[in-house]
């Protein structure tokens, strides 16, 4: 594959459309430009890669950062662009786009941005009201005050400009205020409800589970397990056994065997019942 056709399989990290066209080379680096159309000519974004081994990768514009799903997109948005804007060295950007990060967290929470006169709240006031409700307290509340100033610095004196640390401190409280509010409780409800259900699949009761293995005639295989009712007491010996050693690959072979404990103990579970051993039948046949 040559390096066009390596661009042909890429998307624009600005229009997202795939029509790059290689501009420059040198060893180990490309420039290609968008020719997608856009409202007036073409996109024309210019994108640096980097060859490496396992490909091309974007150096310029700087690739977005991928967050948790848990985090609110107007939330992730902010937080992505401030690091675009720290990457690419514009840091006063990124603390303003911190800022911004704030106000959207106070939207997310159901902060009214208008008082009850119909004027404007602060950005102080919203958050504020969040810790009064309790939704950051403490130390979230001190890194929240602290964010709010500084990007207030960057907003409105003209005069300063925030250096490479403040913006990466400021993007780094971010990321721990959106961990703590977001993907910490996101994760222990996830590992709590995947506890509760296997505690409650704990609580059932066991049942054995007789299945065949069925070779079909066009060599298809089938798996069929039958019902609690059906399980053949006397019939022992691996699922080899019923199996055979003369009808493929021993890891497809596994793989029918997973599958089968998976789609079987999802059926029990849905009539209140838990597998208990896979029982073969030996010498059967469904078809």
């Amino acid at each position: 594959m040559d390096l066009q056709q390596e661009l042909d399989t890429l998307a624009c990290p600005s229009c997202g459309d795939q029509q790059l066209i290689l501009d420059a080379r040198s060893e180990g680096y490309a420039l290609a430009r968008c020719n997608a159309p856009a409202e007036y000519g073409s996109c024309g974004q210019v994108v640096l890669y980097v060859r490496l081994l396992s490909g091309l990768r974007q150096m310029w514009p700087p690739a977005r950062p991928a967050f948790e799903p848990s985090i609110p997109t107007a939330l992730a948005d902010s937080l992505a662009e401030a690091q675009v804007c720290h990457d690419s060295g514009a840091h006063t950007a990124a603390t303003i786009m911190v800022r911004r990060l704030l106000e959207a967290l106070c939207a997310d929470h159901g902060v009214s941005p208008t008082t009850a006169r119909g004027g404007f709240k602060s950005l102080n006031t919203k958050l504020q009201e969040l810790h009064t409700s309790g939704v950051i307290t403490g130390q979230l509340y001190d890194w929240a005050i602290h964010l709010k100033d500084v990007g207030n610095d960057s907003a409105h004196d003209t005069d300063s400009r925030a250096s490479f640390d403040d913006a990466a401190d400021a993007i780094a409280l971010a990321q721990h205020m959106l961990g703590h509010l977001y993907v910490t409780p996101a994760r222990y409800a996830q590992a709590k409800a995947r506890r509760d259900r296997e505690q409650a699949i704990k609580r059932l009761p066991i049942t054995d589970v007789a299945y065949v293995v069925d070779l079909q005639e066009d060599g298809a295989l089938q798996l069929v397990s039958l019902c609690p009712e059906a399980v053949s007491q006397g019939a022992q010996g691996p699922l080899a056994e019923v199996w055979g050693t003369d009808h493929g690959d021993p890891a497809e072979f596994h793989g029918l065997l997973e599958e089968l404990h998976r789609k079987t103990a999802s059926a029990l579970t849905a009539r209140s019942w838990r597998l208990g051993q896979l029982v073969p039948r030996s010498g059967s046949s469904t078809q």
